[in-house]
């Protein structure tokens, strides 16, 4: 590999050679494999939740095919990025201190720096998109609950959320503010357990009544919509290498994996399967608008509300380390570090203004930038850096089933990512579905 050693400080964080001779690959004061399971967990699970009998009606039972199927994938894709930054530390110890913006070391110590500039520009796109998922989802939920009594609307919202993130952006790395991630799974489990509760009363009197609501047909664009959905509903791996880093032992990363997604999929199967069948084509984008209104949708509104805030603020933690690292900005707090991270919260809200519907937003990013991260890049760089021999580094081999496996991931996520993103291209800018910025139109129904 055409890579200098005394170089690779650089890539990760500007400190030298030398002082990373030193450095344990362990954290003394890192989080552990729970706690990192719960980052995993809480990254995922949210949005793209709110999204699955929506999902399932666009593609029929295929939806509950690709939610198992592309789990699985993920998965283990979570789990060959993982070994990949083992394999960095492993081999140059420059990579065994605290690494400020991983995944990208890892693409220049695959295959170089332009590699590394892909990856940057896919993370930064990933994250800050799930950022304006995120902020418009939150403010449809309270908008929806809130509107009548307040006389605020769905963009002012936008607005107010954003100002109200931007303070709780300023802490450092997730090490700092690992509550969110406990927050942001447990808002989401006890929401999640009310949805399906009224969702179960809706079947129970749609088989009283002997009346069951329709399904739409199903056809290629929309089951490439759906599984933009779905591949969203997985896309926290750009922010894992990061997690990884602030384990006490990296080593059981990719324990913390499994234990995530099998939390994740206890989630999934029940809303997709569950709210598809009680309201079929009458289901809304976000599942919780559907509802019959009451005290338990009240209470499903703020509690998602709630991980949703907290989900932000795990998803700005990699785009935000990554703009400070580039800009040399000290790791200490600072002036600088305040205006670096007020500045990205506010070209989130920015962006979520101009396209004020998150539905849209969410299966472009999972067709486009979440395809690369979270399953065509990761076998990619195992390949890779598998393949590179050194007398000095021990021996790695690769079964062939594995290798069978990785390449299924890949070209499910190449042909899968191209068909839903241009899908989802078609349906942000096709003229029965176009919607008009906040800062456009003059009206508060901007977005719903």
């Amino acid at each position: 590999m055409e890579i200098e050693s005394s170089s690779n400080g650089s890539i990760c964080n500007g400190k030298s050679q030398e002082k990373s001779e030193t450095s344990s690959p362990a954290h003394k004061h890192g989080y552990s494999l729970l706690i990192a399971s719960l980052f995993v967990a809480g990254e995922n699970a949210g949005c793209a939740l709110l999204a699955l009998p929506n999902m399932m009606n666009q593609a029929g039972w295929w939806g509950l095919v690709m939610v198992l199927m592309l789990c699985l994938n993920a998965a283990y894709a979570g789990i060959v990025l993982a070994r990949c930054w083992l394999i960095l530390e492993e081999r140059w110890s420059e990579f065994r201190q605290s690494c400020r913006y991983p995944y990208p070391a890892i693409g220049m110590m695959a295959y170089g720096n332009k590699t590394r500039m892909l990856v940057t520009a896919c993370v930064q796109i990933t994250l800050i998109g799930s950022m304006v998922v995120i902020l418009l989802l939150a403010a449809q939920l309270i908008n929806n609950v809130a509107s009548e009594a307040t006389g605020i609307c769905f963009c002012m919202w936008i607005i107010i959320l954003a100002c109200i993130l931007c303070p709780l952006t300023f802490f450092g790395t997730p090490s700092e503010f690992w509550p969110a991630a406990a927050g942001a799974l447990a808002t989401t489990t006890l929401a999640v357990v009310l949805i399906l509760t009224d969702t179960l009363t809706t079947l129970q009197q749609n088989v009283q009544n002997d009346s069951f609501p329709g399904h739409d047909e199903v056809s290629f664009k929309s089951v490439f919509l759906a599984f933009g959905t779905v591949m969203f509903a997985y896309g926290g791996t750009a922010s894992f290498p990061t997690f990884q880093n602030d384990m006490k032992d990296k080593r059981k990363f990719p324990q913390s994996v499994v234990v995530g997604f099998i939390a994740l999929i206890m989630l999934y199967v029940p809303m997709s399967v569950i709210g598809y069948i009680a309201y079929g084509n009458t289901v809304n984008a976000n599942v919780i608008l559907s509802l019959p209104v009451g005290p338990k949708k009240m209470i499903a509104v703020v509690l998602m509300a709630g991980h949703l805030l907290f989900a932000y603020l795990l998803c700005a933690s990699a785009p935000m380390q990554e703009i400070e690292s580039a800009m040399n900005i000290p790791t200490e707090f600072s002036y600088r570090r305040v205006l670096i991270r007020s500045s990205v919260v506010f070209f989130s809200m920015f962006l979520g203004l101009s396209v004020p519907n998150f539905g849209k937003v969410l299966d472009l990013i999972g067709g486009s930038t979440i395809s690369m991260l979270s399953f065509i890049l990761p076998p990619i760089f195992y390949f890779k850096l598998i393949s590179v021999k050194n007398p000095e580094w021990p021996e790695r081999k690769m079964p062939l089933w594995e290798k069978i496996v990785l390449i299924q991931i890949l070209l499910v996520g190449v042909f899968g990512g191209i068909a839903c993103t241009y899908s989802a291209i078609l349906a942000i800018w096709g003229e029965s579905s176009f919607t008009y910025p906040c800062y456009v139109v003059s009206t508060c129904d901007a977005g719903l």
